[in-house]
């Protein structure tokens, strides 16, 4: 994906990538560890457009898995911590008419 915004010239004006990891619709997939870690690994995308280009997990749907326990988050990627903008909410998993939500973030993200 990189390096097709590269080719065409728009990689400079990427500043965020938007990733739904969990049951993403309409495949219900998920995202593993190691595909964060390969396909979004922080190193190419903090020099990609001559900027840091961040990522943020919509991690929205994470605790309606059925099977065993849900991937780890992109915060577990090498190279993460101060690069990835995790959303998460309550409201999916335990109360469904309530919408409250959260983010986890550093301050300076």
């Amino acid at each position: 994906m990189l390096e097709s915004l590269k080719r065409d010239g728009s990689l400079s004006r990427l500043k965020i990538l938007y990733l739904v990891s969990y049951h993403q619709n309409p495949t219900s997939r998920l995202t593993s560890l190691r595909v964060k870690e390969g396909r979004w690994g922080f190193a190419p995308l903090s020099s990609a457009g001559g900027h840091p280009i961040y990522l943020m997990e919509d991690a929205a749907y994470r605790e309606l898995g059925f099977a065993g326990k849900p991937a780890p988050s992109a915060l577990a990627v090498k190279g993460a911590v101060g690069r990835v903008i995790y959303l998460g909410t309550y409201s999916k998993p335990f109360a469904t008419g309530v919408r409250v939500g959260f983010g986890i973030f550093r301050k300076n993200c």
